[in-house]
């Protein structure tokens, strides 16, 4: 994570361009960062923060798009992280 705002709160800081900037707010940060979706719910399966509050800098003004927790979501990623693992450690 990039900062801590307090023990239920993280941050993380992105750039984007406005064309991106458009896209998310006609179709949501989900649709079109998945893996900003992503490295926030791991950050927070890490941390036992509730939200992520993504910050981006889009053509020098500051945007704020808050992540909420999502434990149906987090619990996936760690089901796959350790089949992931597994495998690592069988170098298979």
């Amino acid at each position: 994570p990039d900062f801590e705002i307090s023990p239920e709160e993280g941050g993380e800081f992105k750039s984007m361009g406005w064309q991106m900037a458009k896209q998310v707010d006609q179709y949501g940060l989900a649709e079109v960062c998945p893996q900003y979706i992503i490295q926030a719910q791991q950050q927070m399966a890490c941390m036992g923060w509730q939200v992520v509050r993504l910050v981006a800098l889009v053509e020098r003004k500051l945007r704020e798009y808050p992540i909420e927790r999502n434990d149906r979501l987090i619990n996936l990623m760690i089901e796959r992280e350790s089949v992931f693992w597994d495998h690592v450690q069988r170098r298979i």
